[in-house]
């Protein structure tokens, strides 16, 4: 049924099995672009990066701690840098739009989220040659459902308790919506559009909430890096992090310091 349901209307059976259901043809179109082609591994960043850029980093970590995958450090922590541009310009630009269908909102968000974008596709224009290395294998299965629905349930769960947060307790906010967006950005940045579209925050607020999801999404790469034993990849990926992070922290100090931000 499409109707909330439970305390505070947290729960709608019906937006919970759509998740579900786009979750998995994003997770089947990874593995379609790997399976056509051996040179596909930027369009499985893009399409992984459109769900969880956390995700896709942990598994190019994989790939890179594979011996089959010795020299490609770089190339594969490039490619965990070009996931920051679905993070940015869908997972929070379009996210923040689409929930609250509010064009103040979607210009505010739109500066850090241009940022990161611009920088992140700029890096990867300028070592194209190195982005699609050959050889990379497809995940084992096309539909890994118990991702799939740890996707849908984390998604629920981060929205749940950040309205239920808004209501009780709204000076923690910031923490709870930091926190969700290090294990899901796109999932944090729906639970603060929801809490616009019901008059809970202020646009300001909402702008302030999706770009701390957005510095969150992308900082929390540098420490993730560590997991990776090449040391080509943790290099890159520290200094592309520092670079994508200080370009969110300058464009939003931007547009807060232009008159009416």
């Amino acid at each position: 049924p499409d109707r909330f349901v439970g305390p505070y209307g947290i729960f709608n059976p019906f937006q919970f099995w759509l998740v579900v259901i786009v979750v998995s043809l994003i997770f089947f179109g990874q593995y379609m672009t790997l399976r056509v082609s051996r040179r596909g591994l930027p369009a499985f960043t893009i399409i992984g990066g459109l769900l969880s850029s956390t995700t896709v980093t942990l598994n190019l970590i994989d790939l890179a701690n594979h011996e089959r995958a010795r020299g490609l450090g770089r190339p594969l922590a490039l490619n965990a840098l070009l996931s920051n541009v679905p993070l940015a310009l869908v997972q929070v630009l379009a996210a923040a739009y689409f929930t609250t269908y509010s064009p103040a909102i979607a210009a505010l968000v739109a500066a850090p989220a241009a940022a990161v974008t611009a920088l992140a596709l700029g890096v990867a224009a300028w070592r194209r040659r190195e982005l699609s290395p050959v050889g990379i294998e497809p995940p084992a299965t096309p539909l890994p459902l118990l991702r799939i629905l740890e996707f849908a349930v984390l998604l629920f769960v981060i929205t749940a308790v950040s309205k239920a947060v808004a209501l009780v307790e709204p000076s923690y906010l910031p923490l709870v919506t930091f926190a969700g967006a290090l294990a899901n950005a796109l999932s944090a940045v729906i639970a603060v559009g929801q809490l616009a579209s019901h008059g809970l925050v202020t646009a300001r607020v909402a702008f302030e909430l999706a770009t701390l999801a957005l510095a969150a999404g992308v900082a929390e790469k540098a420490p993730l890096s560590l997991l990776a034993k090449d040391g080509d990849f943790r290099k890159a990926m520290a200094l592309g992090t520092a670079a994508l992070t200080t370009a969110i922290v300058a464009a939003s100090l931007a547009v807060l310091l232009l008159p009416g931000g």
